[in-house]
């Protein structure tokens, strides 16, 4: 058991020395205007996600007005919680 810990350990310690190079290596030969390109689609990318966000809350929103409006609910009040809304089951 204590030598699969060891070589365990061997080998996250390798793996991580292995990825840090790479990544350093990588890092330094990539090119100005690749690392540019990554960064404005990544912004992009940012960018749609949140105008998706921003969406769907408003959907959400305008869907809960017209479940208030269909229920007669005021703005005050709230939908019954789902426990009180079903009946109570047997205990068996």
């Amino acid at each position: 058991m204590l030598r699969k810990v060891i070589w365990f350990t061997v080998g996250m310690g390798v793996g991580i020395v292995v990825y840090v190079r790479a990544r350093d290596y990588v890092r330094n030969k990539m090119p100005k205007a690749v690392s540019d390109t990554v960064h404005r689609t990544q912004e992009r990318v940012r960018g749609s996600v949140l105008d998706f966000a921003d969406q769907a809350r408003a959907a959400m929103a305008e869907r809960e007005q017209e479940l208030r409006d269909t229920l007669g609910l005021t703005d005050e009040q709230q939908f019954p919680a789902a426990d009180e809304s079903r009946p109570a089951r047997h205990a068996r």
